[in-house]
């Protein structure tokens, strides 16, 4: 039973799951006391650009890490050297310094947990950002949330915990060291590439008037929480060496069933959470339309976030991964232009779709055509 709760990937998606479904739990508190204050407006924002910047930073040294490119030791003086330039920056600004302290606590989290997939423990890691938001609110009812140093206090120690307790738990985990002389710098142009998709499809509904780019924003935050969801966990089994990716096909046939559950969730839950005040009329059904037209590229986005990722173990193999990951921006931004060129807004999800589609039906072709080892 143990074994199957810790590398099974049904319970790793379903705890996984549970840790979005407490953030928001989090969410709804700081929302409920302070929406439509300055102070919330600035972190959201702040908030927004550290989260894309640490989790693309621990998605890194987790490839470095499980491909055995960078040591035990050299991940424990990096989390001590980062305590340097959060104690100048205190002397300076608290609040940056509390911003510098969840950057890093969310990077250290990411690696944590590839540690505890490896030794065996990934779903007890996860737990703790199930508990996480318990800190934050804690700290909240403590000190107030009408300042911003308040509310990054209460989000750092959150991040704390989680960091804390997975490396705790990963404690053991270990990897072979790795002779390769690939550039550590093919997986950071990887995720660069990966990151930059992700915001393309909301800058370019600037163009199209108010309220276009904020619906994107929900709609496409629906879209790769899901991603996120079944990707992450399975992810980092696969760079563990725990779950195998043998049957691309089946892992297609699984994202378009998650795609099936999506559009069947969407409405309900979206009028729950969203429908009334400013959000009525034909701006709810904007926003609802776009979120699910994005459930058609659910299928090649899993499936090929999936496949890249846990290839990253094998470090001569990320250059080729990079490149994957700029042609799919490439790929994406051409149908993008040409959406926008016929101002045909309401389907900007579909260059997404293009993108994520060639990228993750190229990869099938390739291994269809790969010769057969016995």
């Amino acid at each position: 039973m143990q074994r199957r709760v810790n590398d099974g990937a049904l319970w790793l998606i379903l705890v996984n799951g549970l840790s979005y479904l407490t953030t928001l739990v989090r969410e709804r508190y700081l929302y409920q006391h302070e929406y439509g204050t300055h102070a919330l407006d600035d972190v959201v924002v702040l908030l927004a650009a550290l989260a894309i910047a640490g989790n693309a930073l621990g998605i890194v040294a987790s490839f470095w890490w499980s491909a055995g490119r960078i040591t035990e030791r050299a991940l424990r003086l990096g989390v001590l050297c980062a305590a340097v330039p959060v104690g100048l920056v205190a002397l300076v600004s608290l609040e940056g310094s509390l911003l510098l302290v969840y950057l890093v606590a969310s990077s250290v989290f990411l690696v944590a947990i590839q540690r505890a997939a490896s030794a065996g423990r990934q779903f007890y890691a996860v737990l703790g950002a199930v508990t996480a938001p318990v800190p934050t609110i804690l700290i909240w009812e403590a000190v107030g949330v009408r300042s911003a140093s308040h509310i990054l206090l209460g989000y750092a120690a959150g991040a704390c915990w989680q960091a804390a307790g997975a490396w705790v738990i990963g404690r053991g985990g270990s990897v072979d060291p790795s002779t390769s002389s690939a550039s550590l710098l093919w997986p950071v142009a990887y995720i660069a590439a990966v990151q930059a998709d992700g915001v393309a499809d909301i800058s370019v509904l600037l163009l199209a008037g108010r309220g276009w780019a904020s619906a994107c924003g929900f709609a496409y935050s629906a879209f790769s929480g899901t991603v996120v969801i079944v990707v992450g966990p399975l992810a980092a089994q696969a760079l563990a060496g725990r779950f195998h990716l043998e049957n691309p096909l089946r892992l297609l046939a699984g994202g378009v069933l998650i795609a099936a559950a999506y559009v069947g969730l969407v409405p309900v839950v979206l009028h729950l959470a969203l429908h009334g005040g400013a959000v009525v009329g034909p701006g709810y059904r904007r926003v609802l339309d776009l979120t699910l037209l994005y459930a058609a590229a659910l299928p090649f986005a899993i499936f090929w976030q999936l496949m890249t990722r846990a290839e990253h173990r094998d470090a001569e193999r990320w250059r080729s991964l990079a490149f994957q990951a700029v042609l799919l921006f490439v790929v994406h931004s051409a149908l993008l232009g040409i959406l926008v060129a016929l101002h045909a807004w309401s389907y900007i999800p579909l260059a997404t779709l293009g993108g994520f589609a060639t990228m993750a039906l190229g990869n099938v072709a390739l291994r269809s055509r790969a010769p057969r080892t016995a």
